[in-house]
């Protein structure tokens, strides 16, 4: 799924609901705000495949408000 809900209760369902036998929970797409780092190792816990934050590279896009306002050094700390 893609997720860009920062609040943990409402990530972590999504996690729950995706996450089944049948199928592999891959999180292709999530906010690269600083508080969705946080968010990679409830998906390992649900034995997630992938996680991936959405635009983490210095072409100087910014998904905000979905996402960071800036990608910078210290929007990418907590995601290292």
């Amino acid at each position: 799924p893609d997720i860009y809900m920062p609040e943990y209760r409402m990530y972590t369902t999504v996690l729950q609901r995706y996450a089944r036998p049948d199928n592999a929970l891959f999180v292709a797409e999530t906010g690269n705000r600083q508080e969705y780092a946080r968010y990679l190792y409830p998906t390992l816990g649900h034995n997630g495949i992938g996680w991936s934050a959405f635009g983490m590279d210095y072409t100087r896009y910014s998904n905000y408000p979905l996402g960071a306002k800036h990608v910078n050094e210290e929007t990418l700390a907590p995601f290292a």
